[in-house]
């Protein structure tokens, strides 16, 4: 809960062709800790402490997001991995969105998990990451890169907006498509009748 100036509120719906799509900073940790606490993977103790922070403890974006206000066309929480999240802005501002799977900002731990075989889709579909994902026009990349600096919170450009496809959110890697290997995210309301 809180309280925004009028008419400021950032939405899912103001995504424009053009725009660049940005994350703070980095995805997938939480869902490494997860896939670890389920028996599915394995991390050294110092290194699944770190996870576990992420999955347990996550930092909410305010001041990020406070400072986004006058910046970012629209913008969106990770809850449901980022994949998902960015369909919703998609969906809602009749656009599709095209990420390049190779920019995702990733921490050590999920680059180690990539070098013993792993792939991206934990950090693209695994969720409970909690950071801000947004888009903002291309002339906007130094006002974001001053309130990076000031914040301390890094911001990663990791896409684009394009025109509306049939696929509301396309993945490549190095120029290839990418296909996610597991559903998309948190499905909300998929067992109900």
């Amino acid at each position: 809960m809180g309280v925004l100036p009028k008419g400021k509120a950032m939405t899912r719906a103001k995504a424009r062709v053009g725009d660049d799509v940005y994350v703070s900073n980095t995805l997938g940790d939480a869902a490494l800790a997860l896939a670890c606490t389920e028996g599915e993977l394995q991390f050294r103790e110092s290194h699944l402490a770190k996870l576990l922070v992420a999955l347990n403890q996550p930092q909410p974006q305010v001041e990020l997001g406070k400072g986004l206000l006058n910046i970012a066309n629209a913008c969106i929480d990770v809850s449901d991995g980022i994949v998902a999240d960015l369909g919703h802005i998609a969906k809602q501002s009749e656009v599709s969105i095209e990420l390049d799977v190779e920019k995702l900002p990733l921490s050590a731990e999920y680059r180690q998990h990539l070098s013993m075989g792993g792939n991206h889709d934990l950090a693209l579909a695994g969720g409970d990451d909690y950071e801000l994902a947004f888009t903002a026009v291309r002339d906007r990349r130094g006002e974001l890169s001053e309130l990076s600096e000031r914040l301390d919170v890094p911001i990663t450009k990791i896409g684009r907006v394009i025109k509306a496809q049939a696929q509301a959110v396309s993945l490549k890697l190095d120029g290839t498509a990418y296909e996610l290997s597991k559903t998309l995210g948190y499905q909300h309301f998929q067992n109900e009748q």
